[in-house]
């Protein structure tokens, strides 16, 4: 983790602030851990509280975006006004600095430290000046009409002995009563104006026209007048910023739907022709800019939010509407395409201004209902045919017939064919067939045939046959209980396939390809319907499971379908093949698997699937190679070839039969590892296959041409070994796998020498100037045990002279 931390480490405050008043502030951020902060962002907060502390209690005032690179020891000062509310109170508080700190994007950088992020500033809120703003006259009509535009006036003194310090707005709503609270109804966006210094006994006066909106319901209400409703300017009294001017709202416009036409029957899904009239039934014009008039469908003729709209009207062309004056909407509507609709008897609803946008006298008479029956098909299957008896995998021809007894066409659908344990379909049963069907016409019918196969994983016994009719749902009907028919069907016992005979050697070697036979009988009483295969495996036991290894498999479809008590032979090559080193040797087991099994997917179901599997005990030898002897000099020079010999047997029972490489190591040690250098090595191809007891000598000439191959040489001598290792080894991989593969290594003793090269003597003159050319001499002895052997540079080096002679 990286040692980043974030502290406040100053901040400049006024230490005396007035309530409502805009202060300058600044901070200075530190990271005084050890670790720079990448290229991030992140936020300090800045909070008003009653004490040192941060917590939810705090009031929340300002956060400014910082952000990185911040080297370890570096800092930033930040600046900017803050507004102190009125509501804080007066008196004794702290101004809190948050480095990174908390909200959406809070502790974005993970710290050492965070408990040291708050800096806590005492300051004092001095108490409110003597400042009263009053609203000391309003002015308006006593009377308005819905939708009137009316021109009121307002005066705002203030009453205190001190001026105002701040801007405000002044708002203006209407209410049932002549006390503000926030459920009254705001007609203006708020006035503002530059009254900053409002002295003591000062006013000021504003005329506006404001509009009687459409949403007010007629009747007595008030207009309040309600000076700085935001409280930004601090007052020593904030009860007595309301004037209350009372205010009839006379007429309202009445929108009924007078009249509607709709057919008094219809199809689902079918898109029918409708028709309304809205009148305005008030004595005032319905002038709102715009409402919507709804369609809906009902199971009554009361609409309410359990009704389902089918369609709307914007009336936007249709407005203002005059007193007495209508309108006629026709519009084409779809029952039940985009929405859910039952069948049976209905009610369409026309709803004049569905959603409350024009303010009327009456808004309980917005609602014609129109009766209207809705029909749907009513799919059955009327009959159906299929074979009593069935066995599994088998394929058989159905037939069903589907009726539509309602009265209206229906669509395209879908039917469905399942297997059963009962006479009632649900979700546990097993669909066998889809079968598309076509639109039919009320009393029609369509019969269809299909061939359908019986799964092999439903097992024998007694059955059903389920044929279901708009499988999918796709068509809603008047009864959705009748659409399945059931026929009875018995399916008969599967085969039982058995590996009844194997024949195999009883011992084989690592890599040796094996004849092997094996008798696979149906011992049960129906023929198999499917093809499969036969696996064979090796193992450590007679049981096969996950942990077996695959060897190999063969189809069998050229023997199948296999009659009860019927069987085949099968012959196979099969190669003892080392798969990643997975078999051993030893006392191991071939299992010859009929239909696959365990963890591979059958394909033939069959009665008892527990008894596929024949066991045959095999002995698995390999060979053993061994390094018996090995011949080298017991010195060399670097760069001498020297030749070297060895002898390889195989004291193993059985024959190496895969080819391997043998190679020549050098090493510091007699144990072979990856450290070891490889000097050469011999492919083995014309010496294999090697029969047990049998051996091969090889010879080669090797040459330590580098000094890599030798490592450092201590007075001329260096004390290494030659290793020769039978069929690689070690990260090479092997190619042949032995009984035994610790003893594939001989090590051979071997000194190595080498020349050593010094300078003896050297001669130069003892000063030179700068730009001379002088003549030097050296002598170089080679005091090693053996010759050079070949060519080298000795290289001179030069001393930098200074301007004042040093070097």
């Amino acid at each position: 983790m990286k040692d980043i931390d974030l502290i406040v480490s100053s901040v400049t405050v006024p230490l005396y602030i007035n309530l409502g008043e805009t202060i300058p502030v600044s901070w200075t951020i530190k990271n005084q851990g050890t670790d720079s902060i990448l290229p991030n962002y992140w936020l300090d907060y800045i909070y008003i509280s009653n004490d040192q502390f941060l917590d939810d209690s705090d009031t929340f005032l300002l956060y400014s975006h910082s952000g990185g690179p911040l080297a370890s020891g570096s800092s930033y000062t930040d600046t900017s006004d803050i507004f102190i509310p009125d509501d804080v109170g007066s008196g004794d508080r702290y101004l809190l600095f948050v480095a990174d700190g908390g909200g959406y994007y809070g502790n974005t950088q993970v710290e050492t430290n965070e408990d040291n992020n708050v800096f806590a500033q005492a300051f004092t809120i001095n108490d409110p000046p003597d400042l009263d703003l009053v609203i000391t006259a309003a002015n308006a009509p006593a009377t308005a009409e819905l939708g009137e535009t009316i021109s009121v006036s307002w005066t705002v003194t203030n009453l205190g002995t001190v001026s105002a310090l701040a801007d405000w707005y002044d708002y203006i709503y209407i209410s049932d009563d002549q006390f503000f609270d926030e459920s009254d109804y705001q007609l203006t966006e708020g006035y503002t104006r530059d009254n900053k210094l409002l002295a003591s006994g000062s006013s000021y006066t504003i005329t506006e026209d404001i509009s009687i909106d459409n949403l007010v319901a007629p009747g007595d209400h008030y207009l309040l007048f309600v000076a700085d409703k935001d409280h930004y300017q601090g007052e020593t009294d904030e009860s007595n910023n309301v004037f209350a001017q009372a205010i009839t709202i006379n007429n309202a416009p009445d929108l009924v739907v007078t009249a509607a036409n709709a057919p008094t029957t219809a199809a689902l899904r079918e898109t029918i022709s409708v028709s309304w009239t809205v009148t305005n039934l008030g004595t005032v014009s319905a002038s709102a800019y715009y409402w919507y008039d709804a369609v809906y469908i009902s199971d009554d003729q009361f609409f309410d939010k359990s009704d389902t709209q089918l369609a709307s009207h914007e009336t936007r062309e249709n407005t203002p509407l005059a007193s007495g004056s209508s309108y006629t909407v026709s519009q084409d509507i779809s029952i039940g395409y985009y929405v859910n609709v039952a069948p049976g008897d209905r009610y369409l609803l026309f709803v004049a201004d569905g959603g409350g946008y024009q303010g009327e006298t009456d808004e309980t008479n917005n609602v014609f209902a129109q009766a209207i029956t809705i029909a749907a098909p009513d799919l059955v299957v009327s009959a159906a045919n299929a074979p009593t008896t069935a066995r599994l995998g088998e394929t058989i021809s159905v037939s069903w017939t589907v009726t539509n007894l309602g009265t209206v066409s229906t669509s395209f659908t879908s039917d469905y064919i399942y297997i059963s344990d009962d006479q009632f379909f649900d979700q546990s049963d097993t669909l066998i067939s889809e079968y598309f069907g076509w639109p039919l016409a009320p009393a029609s019918s369509n019969t269809a045939t299909q061939n359908i196969s019986i799964p092999n994983y439903v097992g024998s016994g007694d059955h059903y046959l389920l044929f279901v009719a708009d499988g999918r749902n796709n068509q809603v009907e008047t009864n959705e209980t009748n659409n399945v028919f059931a026929q009875a069907i018995t399916i008969n016992d599967a085969p039982d396939l058995v590996v009844s005979a194997a024949n195999a050697p009883t011992t084989a070697a690592l890599g040796e390809t094996i004849s092997v036979s094996w008798t696979v009988k149906n011992q049960g009483t129906v023929s198999t319907s499917s093809n499969w295969y036969d696996y064979i495996y090796i193992s450590d036991d007679q049981f096969f499971d996950n942990n077996d290894t695959y060897l190999t498999s063969r189809d069998a479809g050229e023997d199948t379908p296999l009659a009860s008590g019927g069987s085949y032979t099968a012959t196979q090559d099969i190669s003892i093949f080392n798969f990643f080193k997975k078999i051993a040797t030893g006392d191991r087991y071939l299992l010859f698997v009929a239909d696959g099994g365990g963890y591979l997917d059958e394909n033939q179901i069959e009665t008892n699937e527990t008894n596929n599997v024949f066991a045959q005990a095999i002995t698995i030898a390999a060979p053993d190679l061994v390094i018996t002897t090995a011949n080298a000099p017991t010195t060399a020079a670097l760069g001498e070839t020297i030749s070297v010999s060895w002898t390889v047997k195989n004291q193993g029972i059985v024959s190496a039969s895969s080819k391997w490489y043998d190679r020549v190591y050098i090493s510091d040690d007699q144990f072979f590892d990856s450290s070891d250098t490889q000097l050469t090595s011999r492919y083995t191809g014309e010496n294999t296959p090697l029969a047990s007891g049998g051996s091969y000598t090889a010879t080669q000439d090797i040459t330590f041409s580098n000094y890599q191959q030798i490592g450092d040489v201590y007075d001329g001598l260096r004390q290494r070994y030659l290793l020769f290792v039978a069929d690689g080894g070690g990260y090479f991989g092997e190619n042949q796998s032995e009984t035994d593969e610790t003893n594939n290594v001989f090590a051979q003793a071997i000194t190595i020498s080498a020349p050593d090269l010094v300078i003896s003597a050297a001669n130069a003159p003892t000063t030179a100037a700068l730009g001379e050319t002088i003549s030097v001499s050296w002598t170089v002895k080679n005091q090693g045990l053996v010759s050079t052997s070949s060519n080298w540079y000795d290289t001179r080096t030069y001393a930098t002279v200074t301007s004042n002679g040093a070097v």
